[in-house]
């Protein structure tokens, strides 16, 4: 309560929502504290639609991160990915480059009996297997592509990829010890950034 209306002028630059002038009005008051909460209600609201916006969008990573991956194998994106580094940070995806390479697991179907759920749960399989034997060598990224398969695109330093070689067998094994079933594994030729890769 101040008579000086440098004090109500100083208040509203600190960010004080209203003031009421003397002598007090109780209906002035009222109105001023409704019109705070709805004030408080809509910045709750918005912030509340906010958080679901965020989540909505968190929750969508790993299917903008297959439709990304599964864009670049097909060879429809004009500029490597890679270049988009900020993106590619956002969707998980970390390829140092500059060199890449497709990797394609294919389960194959030795048994026409098992159930949906039972070739669900091989390919999560071979693909934690994949992830295990990869991510201590090569910086990579893994999708399913449209025909099913596990797709990994592994990055490189040098077109060489030594260390590549002696880990297919490796992994052809684990899955075979592990999900009692073979895969098919396939190797792409190696691509420098800004030639494009494409997956037949």
């Amino acid at each position: 309560s101040h008579n000086e209306f440098s004090y109500a002028k100083q208040a509203l630059q600190l960010g004080v929502f209203n003031y009421v002038l003397k002598p007090i009005d109780e209906q002035e008051i009222r109105n001023s504290l409704l019109e705070l909460r709805d004030l408080i209600l809509k910045e709750r609201s918005v912030k509340l639609e906010l958080e679901q916006l965020k989540r909505q969008a968190r929750e969508n990573i790993p299917m903008m991160r297959e439709r990304l991956l599964n864009e670049w194998l097909q060879g429809n994106i004009e500029e490597e990915p890679s270049s988009d580094s900020e993106r590619l940070r956002y969707l998980g995806i970390e390829l140092s480059g500059p060199y890449y390479k497709v990797i394609l697991i294919d389960l194959d179907e030795d048994d026409e009996r098992k159930s949906e759920e039972d070739r669900q749960v091989r390919r999560l399989a071979v693909r934690d297997i994949a992830h295990r034997f990869l991510r201590n060598v090569y910086p990579f990224a893994g999708c399913r592509d449209p025909e099913d398969r596990l797709a990994f695109i592994v990055g490189g330093p040098d077109g060489a990829f030594a260390k590549l070689e002696p880990l297919l067998p490796a992994i052809l094994t684990a899955v075979h010890n592990a999900a009692g079933s073979t895969v098919t594994i396939g190797v792409g030729n190696g691509h420098l950034k800004g030639c494009g890769i494409a997956v037949s």
